[in-house]
């Protein structure tokens, strides 16, 4: 199965709610506007993340930004993984 690679401007349909994060990361799931399966969203940025690989953000949901011991200040992003490609006519 080939993986595809989204772009910023592709809409997406999210396949799963985010059920937990990370003990390491520095907010909790109440601190965030999340993703919800079912809703279909627009990529607004691609980014590279030093331990998961790219990060997903979107027009739609946007957070404020947390210090994250590697990457400094950054808004949270979400996996590539969670989300299908909307094809629309």
């Amino acid at each position: 199965m080939v993986k595809l690679r989204f772009m910023k401007g592709d809409r997406v349909r999210c396949l799963q709610s985010v059920a937990r994060i990370d003990v390491d990361l520095p907010y909790f799931l109440g601190d965030l506007s999340l993703p919800v399966k079912g809703r279909i969203y627009t990529v607004r940025e691609i980014v590279a993340t030093p331990e998961h690989g790219d990060g997903l953000r979107f027009l739609e949901l946007q957070n404020r930004t947390y210090e994250h011991d590697q990457v400094g200040e950054e808004e949270p992003c979400f996996s590539p993984d969670m989300f299908e490609l909307v094809l629309e006519k």
